[in-house]
């Protein structure tokens, strides 16, 4: 399975998290992509360093980098946003 920096997930990206997780990615600061509702200025701490997708039920859910990048966790892109 790719690494999660290889994946180049942005935001608007549909993903699959562990098989169980899947959303919408509205920011990601791996790739420095983020929507407007979750824009980079509201975004920019060491808190937010990771992945927040929001589930078809209105959830949020938050992963940092250091999850994302150990070898238990897996990541697929299942649709990429498209882009006009």
């Amino acid at each position: 399975m790719a690494k999660i920096h290889e994946l180049d997930i942005k935001a608007g990206d549909r993903i699959l998290i562990d098989d169980a997780i899947e959303g919408i990615v509205v920011f990601s600061s791996l790739t420095d992509s983020y929507s407007v509702e979750y824009p980079k200025e509201t975004r920019s701490s060491a808190d937010n360093d990771g992945i927040m997708i929001v589930q078809e039920n209105g959830a949020r859910i938050f992963h940092d980098t250091e999850i994302l990048e150990s070898a238990d966790c897996r990541v697929q892109v299942i649709e990429r946003k498209c882009t006009p």
